[in-house]
């Protein structure tokens, strides 16, 4: 459907980017998840606007990286200056930064509409709260890049920023682990799976098959009590009304 392709770019974009070579891996997650997004397009017409928040992503990205690249070619004296300036540099870490604010506002809302429309309200009301988190993460930021005065108190921030960061970019992971599990295209549900050369693989699989099939029939089952109570409820009303 295309949840695992974004499970796995959104991963290379941002967790596994964590090094010297961020840019290479954020061009990498970004195409990966700019493919997964335009696949979800076709099950949800939200995704359409991470889609283009990816894209943009991407294109800052690739202009970072050349700046990366002629930087590194400078310092090693095969260029007599680096092919943009600090200043557009800056212009352009600003761009992304608010870019990446602005995808996963998107995103979380793709995520969160999708999951309504199939019923999984779980998933929407931790689309909401990764929301609230990543909101936390920018107030922290911003917090931090004030001129204050205080090493100790600028120390502390900085450490809130980081751990506020890592916190919202697992909780996305986890939230769109969520739904590839539980959002699946009807097709995909009748798809078999092939048995693995390890035993214990098998019973895993077979352990993890009996706890989702369990877990839906307890959901169809509070739907079902659900919608029951809500009929009753109106024919409780007309009756009170006759």
């Amino acid at each position: 459907m295309g949840f695992g392709l974004l499970l796995f770019g959104y991963v290379t974009a941002y967790l596994m980017s964590v090094n010297i070579l961020d840019f290479a891996f954020r061009l990498v997650g970004y195409a990966v998840m700019l493919c997964a997004l335009l696949k979800l397009r076709r099950y949800h017409g939200a995704f359409l606007y991470p889609a283009v928040g990816v894209g943009a992503l991407l294109t800052v990205s690739a202009v970072r990286s050349v700046y990366e690249l002629s930087l590194f070619l400078y310092d090693n004296l095969l260029l007599d200056r680096p092919w943009l300036s600090e200043s557009v540099f800056g212009v352009v870490t600003v761009i992304d930064t608010v870019l990446i604010f602005v995808f996963h506002a998107v995103l979380l809302y793709a995520v969160r509409a999708i999951a309504k429309e199939t019923g999984v309200e779980k998933i929407a009301q931790n689309a909401v709260r990764n929301f609230v988190f990543v909101c936390l993460y920018y107030a922290v930021m911003l917090v931090s890049r004030l001129p204050i005065d205080d090493a100790q108190m600028m120390q502390w921030l900085s450490a809130a920023s980081l751990v506020s960061m890592l916190v919202f970019m697992i909780l996305n992971v986890l939230l769109i682990f969520s739904c590839y599990a539980k959002i699946c295209d009807e097709n995909d549900q009748e798809m078999e799976q092939k048995p693995s050369r390890f035993a214990f693989v098998n019973r895993f699989r077979a352990e993890l098959n009996r706890r989702e099939e369990k877990a839906m029939r307890e959901d169809a089952a509070y739907r079902e009590e659900r919608q029951r109570r809500k009929q009753s409820k109106k024919q409780g009303g007309r009756h009170g009304k006759r």
